[in-house]
């Protein structure tokens, strides 16, 4: 089955984007390079995962719906330490 990984990271990349314009959130995420950089990490780890065996296509699209999910949730607000906060939830319970 074909890695559906590099079409979530484009997707990711726009929602992340998309959560951070004009936010003042400190942190990693204070600014669209942060969120961007956070996503490219979550996202490589995805696809390291998925090639080992240790996740399958199917699990890796189920996380990058929630990493999406989470980001529309929280981009209209400029949300970027909730989006953040939500991205490291995810990635803890996913264990990947």
């Amino acid at each position: 089955m074909k890695s559906v990984v590099p079409a979530l990271a484009a997707a990711l990349c726009a929602v992340a984007l998309a959560a951070c314009d004009g936010s003042a959130a400190g942190g990693a995420c204070a600014d669209v390079k942060g969120v961007g950089a956070k996503i490219t990490a979550m996202t490589d780890d995805l696809k390291k995962a998925q090639a080992s065996g240790k996740i399958d296509a199917a699990r890796a699209g189920d996380i990058g719906g929630q990493i999406l999910a989470a980001g529309v949730k929280f981009a209209g607000a400029g949300r970027t330490h909730d989006y953040c906060m939500a991205l490291d939830r995810i990635r803890k319970d996913s264990g990947f």
